[in-house]
């Protein structure tokens, strides 16, 4: 049996279980529904999208913007059957497949969501961002081998493809291979100088080498994109690793100044603050962490260690009894709160 037979009888499969066997059935019922019918979902943007499909009939671009709202708020199912009917009113928008492959990968149906990219793959053939996503997905499933003959089909397409050796570096980077990596990240860049996360990538796999190249990676790419709190943030934690202490701090503090809610950062400068016995300004900085992410467990249990330091008794008892409603065997937070609780 020829592999075109057997994906055209997937296909059809797939059509009929989103159809329930009757394609024509489901489009009917929802066109014969009054904007009345139709029940209220809370979410602004969805109903707008139903009172249109009440008012103008049921379209696969009316399914597809539905679909697309249903996913970002979560709602999966929804999602995948309104994407289904679109992908069955009109099977030549590559954009449905590629939003159904997501909602299934977000929904933890990695095999429907390959399926769906396979598919894809398969009704555009040779169109080089749907092959990447393809690739993508491998990768993240794990399917190296698979990810890799797929990048090599799009190399063969466009041997200059930057994102293709990005890739392709990822996938050897999760097999510990680092030295086809780093080949792999170095081709990416020299086809596109902008592409940040290969810079990054080279940066990382260097950085756990404690090769000091590594700081020119992350270094070039924040020239590219010098407001980058993320990128500031990787230095900052490269710089904070080899104990530069000044240079971290300094990158955390840009952090904090781009990203205002930047739990980590606030965090981190705390950390070296406390390393330098700055307690007071170490506990600034881990009350601004607890109050950009009130769920900061780590953050509470550092700002009652500075507490404890600084002799509030108070505040770190509160601190220290916060931090065992998240996490009862959190570090040594029992043993501090026993001892502060008995002492005199």
């Amino acid at each position: 049996m020829s592999k075109i037979y057997l994906i055209n009888i997937f296909i059809s499969l797939l059509i009929l279980s989103a159809c329930g066997g009757d394609s024509n059935s489901e489009t009917t019922n929802i066109e014969d529904k009054s904007e009345s019918q139709i029940p209220k979902t809370n979410v602004a943007e969805i109903d707008k999208i139903n009172a249109k499909i009440a008012n103008e009939g049921i379209s696969p671009a009316l399914l597809f913007a539905r679909g697309k709202a249903y996913y970002e708020h979560e709602g999966y199912d929804q999602a995948i059957k309104d994407l289904d009917q679109a992908i069955v009113m009109d099977s030549t928008q590559v954009d449905y497949y590629h939003l159904l492959a997501d909602v299934y990968l977000d929904y933890f149906k990695s095999r429907q969501a390959l399926n769906t990219m396979e598919m894809a793959v398969y009704k555009f053939p040779g169109r080089i961002p749907t092959m990447l996503k393809l690739g993508e997905f491998q990768m993240i499933l794990q399917k190296h081998n698979e990810s890799v003959r797929t990048v090599d089909k799009i190399l063969k397409i466009d041997p200059l493809n930057a994102e293709a050796y990005f890739l392709m570096g990822m996938n050897f980077r999760e097999t510990q291979d680092t030295a086809r990596a780093i080949k792999s990240f170095n081709k990416a860049i020299e086809n596109d100088p902008d592409l940040i996360d290969a810079w990054v990538s080279l940066g990382n796999l260097f950085a756990a080498k404690k090769d000091p190249i590594a700081e020119t990676y992350y270094n070039s790419a924040l020239n590219i994109d010098p407001e980058n709190s993320e990128l500031s943030f990787v230095r900052g934690n490269y710089f904070y690793q080899l104990g530069k202490i000044v240079k971290a701090k300094k990158d955390y503090m840009k952090v904090t100044q781009l990203d205002k809610q930047n739990s980590p950062a606030f965090f981190n400068i705390g950390l070296i603050y406390l390393e330098q016995d700055s307690i007071a300004k170490a506990n600034q900085f881990f009350d601004f962490a607890v109050k950009t992410n009130p769920v900061y467990v780590i953050a509470y249990y550092y700002r009652g260690v500075c507490a404890e330091i600084a002799g509030n008794k108070t505040a770190a008892i509160s601190d220290f009894k916060q931090v065992l409603q998240f996490d009862s065997e959190f570090k040594d937070t029992a043993e501090r709160l026993e001892k502060l609780q008995n002492a005199g």
